[in-house]
């Protein structure tokens, strides 16, 4: 009776926590458009890139990855002049985006449309715009799932500027653990109370 009591004081303890409690099961995944020393993209992060909505119809779409003059520290970085990038996530099955964050220098005037310089963050919940400044100046914009629910994708959009370290957290499914811990409880509590002959 004792192992009885303390499996369900151990089970209920690890649902109330939740399964987002423990971050040991987290995966930090980071593009930096550096593969082995040279220009490259993680293949974590898929890539289409486009025009920006903001444009006139029919304007150009250019991209490329490329030193950053004003600043080395930060080494390769994606330049888009003018384009949008739309990222969504190469992950294994059962796996969501609690977190992502990307580093942001625009070098054009905003003056042609705000939305032409921004970041947005989309989930399962809701988006997430926000807007960047042009001060030459590096800037990180971030959000968590906690304010758009688990995240889907990022679009970044600028008719010049470099983007950079962008970093998603990648945790297994919440609903999914409940459901493997609720199994797990069953078959124990299963195995462990059996009618005594």
């Amino acid at each position: 009776m004792l192992r009885l009591s303390f499996l369900v004081v151990a089970m209920g303890a690890v649902i109330v926590a939740g399964p987002g409690a423990a971050r040991a099961d987290m995966t930090i995944y980071v593009e930096d458009f550096e593969e082995n020393g040279q220009p490259g993209c993680d293949p974590t992060f898929n890539h289409q890139f486009t025009a920006s909505p903001y444009l006139k119809p029919g304007s150009p779409v250019y991209w490329e990855l490329r030193d950053v003059p004003s600043s080395p520290e930060y080494g390769t970085a994606l330049l888009l002049a003018p384009a949008q990038d739309a990222i969504s996530f190469l992950l294994p099955p059962g796996q969501e985006v609690v977190y992502a964050s990307v580093d942001a220098c625009m070098w054009g005037s905003s003056s042609l449309s705000p939305e032409n310089y921004s970041v947005d963050f989309i989930g399962c919940d809701g988006s997430l715009r926000i807007l960047l400044g042009s001060s030459l100046e590096w800037e990180t914009v971030e959000v968590s799932s906690a304010e758009i629910g688990p995240i889907n994708e990022i679009q970044m959009r600028c008719s010049e500027g470099f983007f950079d370290n962008i970093t998603i957290h990648v945790i297994p499914d919440p609903s999914l653990a409940i459901l493997l811990l609720a199994g797990l409880a069953i078959s124990c509590v299963g195995a462990v109370v059996r009618p005594r002959r």
